[in-house]
């Protein structure tokens, strides 16, 4: 199952899943977790990064942002 990370804290990383937030440990997961990165999430453990899917979502921010820029910029 994925989820994506909503903050990190305490030694734990908040994961945002389908059924709600989850608190997971660090102890075990990959190293360089941060906010936002798209996680693959297995018994109750981070297994790894979807970088394939962190870089998109990250991209359509991006995106997102720049429009709403644009758009200020207008007014």
């Amino acid at each position: 199952m994925t989820g994506i990370i909503d903050r990190i804290e305490e030694g734990f990383a908040v994961v945002e899943l389908p059924e709600g937030m989850v608190n997971i440990p660090l102890a075990g997961s990959p190293d360089g977790l941060r906010e936002g990165l798209v996680v693959v999430v297995e018994a109750g453990k981070i297994i790894a990064v979807d970088e394939a899917e962190s870089a998109r979502r990250a991209a359509a921010m991006r995106s997102r942002f720049a429009r709403l820029k644009r758009r200020k910029q207008k007014e």
